[in-house]
């Protein structure tokens, strides 16, 4: 009797070990959604300079220069909140360089979520190629547009956003003398 059960036994446990099991990964997305499915998925979408990484106990603050936007954010800087030990899919943010972020809203505080498809510019250019079309203007910190649409006119008061029309007639009404 003692024998049926330990032979019984070691067929169990070669069964175990030569059966095929699924694979299994640490994180659930460790495979990086579609561009068309991502867009769809998160709130922002930017093309950002990571200015500075301040680390705290629970995450890191990431301060971002947004270079473009292609979804939900029209401000030229953000501080984004990303996880402290993996950052989004890629791993955490580095200081000086550039990346597509891939953001979401929690609590009206922008993060970088742990299974976000967030990549560096130089890894990024179908995801581009897809946002081509999607671009948004940006506001400046300053309160000005960054990006002028096309068909507005700028303010006189402002004559770095003057076409060169809108300057010369600018200078022939004030009366002054030369183009700067």
């Amino acid at each position: 009797m003692v024998l049926i059960v330990r032979k019984g036994c070691l067929l169990l446990i070669l069964a175990c070990l030569l059966s095929p099991t699924p694979k299994s990964y640490a994180l659930s997305c460790v495979e990086a959604p579609s561009i068309a499915k991502a867009y769809k998925s998160y709130e922002g979408l930017v093309v950002g300079h990571v200015v500075n990484v301040e680390q705290t106990k629970e995450y890191n603050q990431v301060h971002i220069q947004v270079k473009r936007s292609f979804k939900g954010v029209e401000t030229d800087t953000l501080t984004v909140e990303e996880n402290i030990t993996w950052g989004s899919l890629w791993g955490p943010s580095e200081k000086g360089e550039d990346y597509l972020f891939f953001l979401n809203q929690k609590e009206g505080q922008w993060e970088n979520p742990l299974c976000a498809p967030t990549k560096k510019i130089a890894e990024a250019s179908g995801e581009l190629k897809f946002l081509k079309n999607k671009e948004i203007p940006l506001i400046s910190s300053a309160g000005k547009s960054a990006k002028p649409s096309e068909g507005t006119v700028a303010p006189a008061s402002d004559p770095g956003m003057m076409g060169w029309g809108t300057r010369l007639l600018s200078l022939a009404s004030s009366g002054s003398q030369g183009l700067e």
